[in-house]
């Protein structure tokens, strides 16, 4: 494997380079002597440090360029995030450093092309890609480090997962559920993709063959954030054991990375906390809301049908009756039947406080989702990373 090219930002002066406003240093006084340029923080994180992150003194996620130190210093960032004595607010430093205001997610590209073009390992995308799930980046970041990741053709349906399986953060519920079913439509059967549309299907859309696609999957094959999806999806329909194997697939997802990341025990404890609230709250919203969609499909459904009927009924007087008449939404609803099916009949629900509660705790799922999807890929590369 050959050298990966010289990033051009390493070049010149480095973006982190920048000087600390002298404002903010007067301010400070004598607290902080110098202002550090910070790879890795330490623990407990010195003043002169957090004034460097504020200061966008920090270099990001593969800035040097994607090399095998880099990939260290990666690693023992989110080790840093996740030490059992750390800063209360160390995943929000180190979510920080994935990215920097002044490159955006140029490194992470950078990273991606050289993984595209053979000059780098594959290994170095997993890490990228699982630092920022597991340390809880938003749909907009994942899809952004994604979209930098796409040119790996092994690493295809991965990014596919990441970017596709979201919502609330950035775009809304559908958008993602039309990006799960393009990306599920090439997918081997019983996958995490075909998984991951069953899920939507069920728990967003209210359709119980999602929910009979999920408890039909083969989960042997699949791995923890998949089969997470699963269980959640039983615990949603009120199965019973499904609590019990939620818990035991967050247990067994992280059980490789439990020894060299021991606040991700205490950080999942939280998420699970927050799903496992108000379960028969959560049951009645998701019922409110199918029945919703029902009671709006049978209406739409028949109003389609008349709108379409040619011809006019005739009353018993002998005088022609007015039919309903066809609007432009209407026409286009009865020429694109299958679309009109997908959003009105299926993501149509007027309950609005019950879809609100339905769609908050599907964001909280999701969340606990993407960890176990990170921790697994952050395992596979310390493995590489580490001696």
């Amino acid at each position: 494997m050959s050298d990966p090219p010289r990033a051009p930002w390493l070049s010149s002066a480095p973006p982190w380079q920048v000087e600390v406003s002298a404002d903010l240093l007067r301010d400070l006084g004598a607290l902080v002597d110098a202002v550090p340029v910070v790879e890795v923080p330490g623990a407990p994180l010195a003043l002169a440090e957090m004034v460097a992150l504020r200061a966008n003194r920090y270099v990001p996620l593969f800035g040097w360029g994607p090399t095998r130190d880099e990939a260290r210093r990666a690693a023992a960032l989110v080790t840093w995030a996740f030490r059992a004595d750390g800063d209360a607010r160390a995943l929000e430093h180190a979510l920080v450093m994935t990215t920097h205001p002044a490159m955006g997610t140029a490194a992470l590209q950078h990273l991606g092309e050289a993984v595209a073009a053979g000059v780098a390992p594959t290994y170095m995308a997993d890490l990228a890609l699982g630092a920022v799930a597991l340390l809880g980046g938003g749909d907009g970041l994942r899809r952004s480090v994604a979209t930098a990741m796409s040119g790996a053709p092994s690493r295809a349906e991965l990014v596919q997962r990441v970017r596709a399986v979201g919502g609330g953060d950035v775009g809304s519920w559908r958008e993602h559920y039309q990006s799960l079913c393009e990306a599920a439509s090439g997918a081997p059967a019983g996958g995490a993709l075909a998984v991951s549309r069953a899920w939507f299907e069920w728990v967003l859309a209210r359709r119980w063959s999602g929910l009979d696609a999920l408890s039909s999957a083969d989960t042997q094959g699949l791995d923890a954030a998949a089969r997470w999806l699963v269980a959640s999806a039983r615990w949603v329909a009120g199965e019973p054991g499904a609590r019990e194997e939620m818990t035991a697939v967050v247990e067994s997802g992280i059980s490789e990375v439990q020894a060299t990341l021991p606040r991700l025990t205490a950080v999942l404890a939280r998420d699970l906390a927050e799903v496992f609230a108000h379960p028969w709250a959560l049951r009645w919203s998701h019922l409110q809301c199918a029945a919703a969609r029902d009671h709006a499909s049978v209406a739409i459904r028949t109003w389609l049908h008349a709108a379409s009927e040619e011809e006019v009924e005739v009353a018993e007087t002998g005088s022609r009756a007015l039919g309903p008449e066809p609007s432009r939404a209407g026409r286009a609803a009865v020429e694109a039947r299958q679309r009109a099916g997908d959003f009105l009949l299926d993501w149509f629900v007027p309950t609005r406080e019950a879809r609100a509660r339905v769609d908050a705790w599907a964001a909280k799922a999701l969340r606990v989702h993407h960890r176990l999807l990170g921790a697994s890929l952050v395992a596979s590369a310390l493995r590489e990373v580490t001696p």
